[in-house]
C-alpha cells in the first residue's frame, strides 16, 4: 500500500494533514494508519546512553563534537518519540559566576 497524506503537525487538538498529491480529496472521516517506527540511528542511540544524567545543550555538544545545532537535531528527534524530557535549571559554574538557565535533557525512566 502507498501513502497518500503526511501529517504535518497538529491545530486545535487535530491533526493536520497534507495529501501527497495535491489534487487529491480527502474525505471526512478518513481513515489514516500510521506506519511503524524507524528504529534509532547510531547517533541518535550514542546521544540516548549519554542522557543517564541530566545534560545540557552546550555539554552535548561538547561531548560529540560538534554544534549545539547539530546537538538539538538529534534531540528533537529523541523527544519526538518520548524518549527524552527536558527541564530548565539553573546552573552556576563558580562562586563568582551569575550564572545561567539553560536546558537540561535526560532519558525517561522505563516503567515496566
Amino acid at each position: 500500500m502507498k501513502p497518500i497524506a503526511y501529517v504535518t503537525g497538529t491545530y486545535g487538538g487535530h491533526f493536520t494533514v497534507e495529501p501527497i498529491n495535491r489534487s487529491l480529496v480527502l474525505n471526512k472521516g478518513m481513515a489514516l494508519y500510521a506506519a511503524p517506527e524507524r528504529p534509532l540511528t547510531a547517533t541518535q542511540q550514542a546521544y540516548l546512553n549519554v542522557l543517564h544524567q541530566p545534560r545540557s545543550l552546550n555539554d552535548l555538544a561538547a561531548i560529540f563534537h560538534c554544534t549545539t545545532e547539530g546537538a538539538r537535531k538529534h534531540l528533537k528527534a529523541l523527544m519526538s518519540r518520548g524518549l527524552i524530557t527536558r527541564d530548565a535549571r539553573f546552573r552556576r559554574k563558580s562562586v563568582r559566576d551569575k550564572g545561567a538557565w539553560a536546558w537540561y535533557y535526560q532519558r525517561k525512566e522505563n516503567r515496566g
